[in-house]
């Protein structure tokens, strides 16, 4: 009878014991399994970009003109002009972007700015945004730039890095019904999904309508492509007129 109570007893404990390791085990794991899914891509802190600004540059096939159609909230537009914009940008170190002529490939090259409207934030001051205008029936390379003049002693551009990390970043581009306009990526990042940092589009028959525009940060590069997913760094809806 004792003898009977004794092994019990031992069988109890060690029921509990091994019930305890288990526990500690499956929580062990599910630190573990979380640990995995937050860490990031390696080399890259994931500082979310502060964007403020958002330039469209589109040159038709052909042509030596540039059409540059911007958006700005920082309250600190002023039409364009200025060195500041170009810094640290190696797509367009080559580029004076202003309204007068200059020297591009060996050509004379103009950019010319569009019509805009002005919207005001009491918060943050006007916001800028150009109505997009282009001819039908042509094929336009954009390049885009973005860059953060919230603080107009310092304006950081972004597009450089950017592209360096473009596995975690991609644009969006959504063409609302009736406007005749169609889009292609133009370039890639080292895994070979779109960034969208130069693209090419093709206008069509005469039409207005809207272009959104939207550039997602991924922490995880296997998000990349899933506009629901990732920080939003910018979104803006252009005007759009081809004639």
């Amino acid at each position: 009878m004792y003898l009977y109570l004794f092994n019990t007893r031992k069988m109890e404990k060690l029921l509990r014991k091994s019930v305890l390791l288990l526990l500690s085990g499956a929580v062990l794991f599910t630190s573990c399994r979380k640990d995995d899914d937050d860490v990031h891509e390696p080399g890259h802190s994931h500082d979310h970009h502060h964007v403020t600004t958002l330039k469209m540059r589109f040159t038709a096939e052909g042509s030596s003109e540039t059409l540059e159609f911007v958006y700005d909230d920082s309250g600190n537009y002023h039409g364009g002009h200025g060195h500041d914009d170009h810094d640290d940008h190696d797509d367009h170190d080559d580029h004076h972007h202003d309204d007068h002529d200059d020297h591009h490939n060996g050509h004379d090259h103009r950019v010319q700015h569009g019509d805009h409207d002005h919207d005001h934030d009491h918060d943050h001051g006007p916001k800028h945004k150009d109505h997009i205008k282009l001819q039908a029936g042509v094929k336009y390379h954009c390049e885009i730039q973005v860059l953060d003049k919230s603080n107009p002693d310092k304006v950081e551009d972004h597009t450089a890095e950017i592209k360096k990390e473009g596995a975690e970043h991609k644009f969006f581009f959504k063409i609302s019904d009736g406007l005749k306009l169609s889009h292609t990526y133009n370039d890639e990042d080292k895994n070979g999904e779109p960034i969208g940092l130069k693209n090419i589009f093709n206008t069509g028959d005469a039409s207005t309508g809207t272009l959104k525009v939207v550039l997602k940060e991924y922490h995880h590069t296997h998000d990349k492509g899933d506009i629901t997913k990732g920080e939003t760094e910018i979104e803006v809806s252009f005007p759009v007129e081809i004639k």
